[in-house]
């Protein structure tokens, strides 16, 4: 699976920002993937992975996911996140995205889960509007020259 370019500046996959995540995605047929370890600086109470961070990997999956298999890059209008284990920073944790509906590359709705070997974490449902066309022109420049690579693979 080839991994998709990511952008320049933002927190969650950009590879510019200093204090982002520097996620990565993969497609495998009809899902997105990425895989996290996140480290002390990302601890919560009690030494376990901060919710609001979880919840930010989520929200990127599925945006990544409506990218990608739905055609348009979204900004999340509604996130539903359960969380069902702690997550320990130093473990590597996997997240998969699904599509659950696109209706007319506008409004989709998707799935996303967090997973620390087979054991879930959090597990996470969305509605997501497509950005407008002016704003998505802007994305794609942050891309820089790896833009048409990623094109190719979205609709590979």
């Amino acid at each position: 699976m080839p991994v998709f370019p990511q952008t320049r500046s933002c927190f969650a996959c950009g590879h510019e920002n200093p204090i982002g995540l520097d996620l990565t995605f993969q497609r495998d047929g009809d899902q997105i993937h990425t895989r996290w370890i996140p480290s002390t600086h990302h601890t919560g109470f009690a030494e376990t992975v901060h919710g609001g961070l979880i919840a930010t990997v989520l929200d990127e999956i599925m945006a990544w996911t409506c990218g990608v298999l739905g055609g348009r890059f979204a900004y999340s209008v509604d996130i539903n996140i359960r969380y069902t284990h702690p997550l320990i920073p130093g473990t590597t944790a996997t997240g998969v995205g699904t599509l659950i509906e696109n209706r007319k590359k506008k409004i989709f709705r998707t799935e996303a889960r967090l997973l620390h070997e087979d054991q879930e974490i959090a597990h996470a449902t969305g509605k997501y509007l497509a950005v407008k066309t002016d704003v998505e022109e802007r994305l794609w420049n942050e891309f820089g020259p790896d833009a048409a690579v990623l094109k190719q693979l979205r609709t590979s």
